[in-house]
């Protein structure tokens, strides 16, 4: 099955929202504590009911006075602490007036559109396709809108890739199962190097091995689940619902897309190099044989 945008990665999480809801941001995944943080949205308010499998802390000096906090209902909110690291452009992003629209999007345009699809019998990742999405390049005619979706890709993807946000943690996990390209072309070399039936490729020949299997461990992706999202997403039996892996997968599969890349960039510079270096010293080698043959 084709995997998702990183965009709309968050969208078929809306399976987990009634059909009878008012408001899809006082569902999961915007209720979890740890996906908050990892998104950057201001905590939830201090008076709000808490989770039921969430012990109730006592407020020991009244810490929750001095500190920012918000109702699920606001959608997408920040502090100011939520700009440090960003670039201008991402910042952009976070303007009033592009969560306005943010906000608009998630919570009346796309959650309307789903309850009808619902309604017409599909799946919450069937209406997803089904709904029409503004291309990037679209250009939008006769009073057409495109609902808030534009900012909300930009807010999203901005929040995703952030530094320290939700992409490094998806590789960091990656990394930690030995999960990546790097890794597991460090096996095809080695071996490619003790292949007997045939010829052994060029060390920069080997290919790199895509993701298949790699990306599709159940453990990795509950791992980046629960980090992701947080504890809530696992079950009594310590797996994680259908719905969370789904969108953890398209994390996992655009992060090994993107250190693909890398890794065939730094591929194709070492290969050059090393020619480079093979001239020199073939170079080096002919004049020390000249020399010695003329005595000196």
């Amino acid at each position: 099955m084709p995997l998702g945008t990183l965009a709309t990665c968050l969208l078929p999480l809306l399976a987990a929202v009634p059909s009878d809801a008012v408001d899809p941001f006082e569902h999961p995944p915007f209720t979890f504590s740890i996906f908050r943080a990892n998104m950057r949205l201001l905590p939830l308010s201090v008076d709000e009911e808490p989770h039921p499998y969430e012990d109730e802390l006592p407020d020991v000096g009244n810490d929750s006075a001095s500190k920012l906090h918000a109702a699920a209902r606001d959608g997408f909110k920040f502090s100011q602490d939520a700009l440090k690291g960003l670039t201008q452009a991402q910042i952009a992003t976070l303007s009033d007036a592009s969560l306005v629209q943010a906000n608009h999007f998630y919570h009346s345009w796309l959650w309307a559109e789903v309850k009808r699809q619902r309604a017409l019998g599909y799946s919450i990742q069937d209406a997803v396709k089904r709904i029409d999405l503004v291309g990037t390049k679209t250009v939008l005619k006769d009073g057409r809108t495109d609902g808030g979706w534009k900012a909300y890709r930009l807010l999203i993807l901005t929040l995703l890739n952030r530094s320290g946000g939700i992409m490094d943690i998806t590789e960091d996990a990656m990394v930690s199962h030995r999960a990546t390209p790097a890794e597991r072309w460090r096996d095809a070399r080695d071996e490619n190097r003790r292949k007997v039936d045939g010829h052994p490729l060029s060390e920069y020949d080997v290919p790199i091995p895509s993701a298949g299997p790699f990306t599709s461990s159940l453990a990795l992706l509950d791992e980046v689940a629960e980090l992701v999202f947080g504890p809530e997403v696992v079950n009594d039996r310590g797996s994680v619902d259908t719905v969370y892996r789904d969108c953890c997968k398209v994390l996992v599969n655009r992060v090994w897309e993107q250190m693909a890349r890398k890794l065939k960039t730094n591929i194709k510079k070492s290969k050059k190099l090393s020619a480079e270096l093979g001239g020199f010293m073939a170079g080096a080698s002919y004049f020390k044989l000249e020399s010695s043959n003329l005595g000196f």
